[in-house]
């Protein structure tokens, strides 16, 4: 099976247009690959993800140029994750790709690349990752005083200069401040397409589909953590989380805005 069928799927509405996939990521299920000699493992873009067999000799460049021609994304734009990040000088067996192994499909746009992506008709979609304000966030009184609140008891460890694939089992994201200074767990709800603030008190319920940017900043003194910030309705309106741990800006990213951010 090629990857043929994945730039069409990814165009698809969400609704039928991804096949069960019950594998995390380079997880070794106990069925082997139905072709001999070739290492079976799925391809994940995005909301899209798609059955692949290749040589354990097949190249990670070789790979690469495969998703580039079906899903438009250019080799030198793409990063290729399975537990660390896949190098392209290396052969799938090197890099660890095993039966069931899952590859994470990320788009790394350059600073000079458009800010906002466009629709086939001239409208502007989703804004992937606009270029980053000039300006320090950390810096800014409004957001200085959140971050001296301190960081919140019960979040995960900060990484920096690192995205990790948030698993498929992981729906939240705890120990987030808001703007407010108020504790809140970020939850992804997909068969609602909604993201979720819960806190002690109250829920905040925002469909994915207002959601039309996300961007975000590491926070100096803490490079393991990020300052994000999500735009909604027409852009004017603005939702702030502080100490959201930096190597899952992109995993939020994915699974808020999706694979037509990326198109």
């Amino acid at each position: 099976e090629d990857l043929n069928s994945m730039a069409s799927s990814s165009r698809m509405s969400d609704a039928g247009a991804q096949e069960p996939d019950t594998a995390s990521p380079c997880e070794e299920p106990g069925s082997a690959g139905s072709v001999a000699d070739h290492i079976q493992f799925r391809i994940v873009y995005g909301r899209n993800s798609k059955s692949v067999s290749r040589s354990p000799q097949h190249t990670v460049r070789e790979l690469k140029r495969e998703i580039e021609e079906h899903t438009g994304v250019v080799v030198p734009n793409q990063k290729l994750l399975c537990k660390t990040q896949l190098r392209d000088h290396q052969t799938l067996s090197e890099a660890g790709v095993k039966q069931g192994s899952k590859i994470m499909v990320l788009a790394i746009w350059p600073q000079s690349s458009p800010a906002t992506p466009q629709t086939a008709e001239g409208s502007t979609e989703h804004a992937w990752d606009p270029t980053p304000a000039a300006e320090v966030w950390a810096d800014q009184e409004r957001h200085k005083k959140v971050l001296e609140s301190g960081r919140p008891e019960g979040g995960w460890v900060g990484i920096a200069d690192r995205q990790v694939p948030l698993d498929d089992n992981q729906s939240f994201i705890p120990a987030l401040l808001t703007q407010a200074r108020v504790k809140v767990r970020l939850t992804f709800k997909p068969e609602l397409q909604q993201v979720w603030l819960g806190s002690d008190h109250s829920t905040q319920k925002v469909p994915y589909s207002s959601v039309r940017g996300i961007i975000s900043q590491p926070i100096p003194a803490s490079p393991g953590y990020s300052i994000l910030c999500l735009s909604l309705g027409s852009g004017s309106s603005q939702l702030w989380l502080y100490w959201v741990p930096s190597q899952a800006v992109s995993g939020i990213k994915l699974r808020v805005l999706g694979v037509q951010s990326l198109l």
